[in-house]
């Protein structure tokens, strides 16, 4: 009978894990802007001047907002994460999330990722464990890992499954698009596939397990973003103040 074990997040991982957030925001800030900034004579493409005056700095104030946001969140996190394995099960414990437990007989898949973090598939879709590569004792949890299922390097998972994490920003950008662009054909397309997007982001969060009930409520306002594409697409379509 192998005895309980409780793994934590490193302290020193910490660190790192914050640097690495500091280097995505400042290149989501960029590449935002660098979209809301493509040249007025680029083909049959234009856009609107006053449309980019407004969305670039609000871009830079959403995404800066969003950072902070996600950086305290993920403190938190970091610092009431832990996985224990059992003689019954793996359970996922962290703060603001309700824990997850997928017992041994369930267990569809472990994959070790190229950064060393480990994801633990259940027999359900919602049934993730997510164990960051930043965990302590990573050696001795890979060892219990393997007992339980052989670890792969590659999720079975479909290729568009791997960018759902992507897809609010993805639709973020369409959003952009559809009101920066005066033709009407791309507005049309950029707020068609923004729409998509959120709705597709808002499903994933609802049925993801790893995601917070504060963040699951907060994904409701991806429908005002929807109400202010369709009224984007409105006013692009329908030609008012153009």
């Amino acid at each position: 009978m192998k005895i309980m074990q409780t793994f934590k997040i490193a302290e020193s991982s910490y660190k790192k894990i914050r640097k690495r957030l500091y280097i995505a925001t400042a290149i989501s800030i960029v590449v935002g802007c660098f979209i809301a900034m493509l040249t007025t004579s680029h083909g049959s493409i234009g856009f609107n001047v006053s449309s980019l005056s407004f969305m670039i700095p609000y871009l830079a104030v959403v995404i800066g907002l969003s950072f902070f946001s996600v950086f305290r969140r993920q403190k938190k996190i970091l610092h009431t994460y832990s996985v224990t394995i059992s003689d019954t099960g793996i359970t996922q414990e962290q703060a603001s999330v309700p824990s997850l437990t997928i017992s041994f007989m369930e267990i569809k898949e472990i994959v070790k990722t190229k950064r060393g973090a480990f994801i633990i598939k259940g027999l359900q879709r919602r049934d993730i464990i997510l164990i960051p590569y930043g965990i302590e004792n990573k050696d001795e949890l890979e060892t219990r890992l393997a007992e339980l299922a052989p670890i792969s390097s590659k999720s079975q998972d479909p290729i568009y499954q791997h960018y759902r994490s992507f897809l609010s920003i993805g639709a973020f950008v369409m959003l952009l698009c559809a009101n920066a662009v005066t033709n009407k054909v791309l507005a049309g397309i950029a707020g068609v596939l923004s729409i998509g997007l959120y709705i597709w982001a808002f499903y994933e969060i609802q049925t993801n397990n790893n995601i917070s009930d504060g963040r699951k409520k907060r994904s409701y306002l991806y429908f005002l973003y929807i109400i202010l594409v369709l009224a984007t697409m409105y006013t692009k379509l329908v030609g008012f103040g153009y």
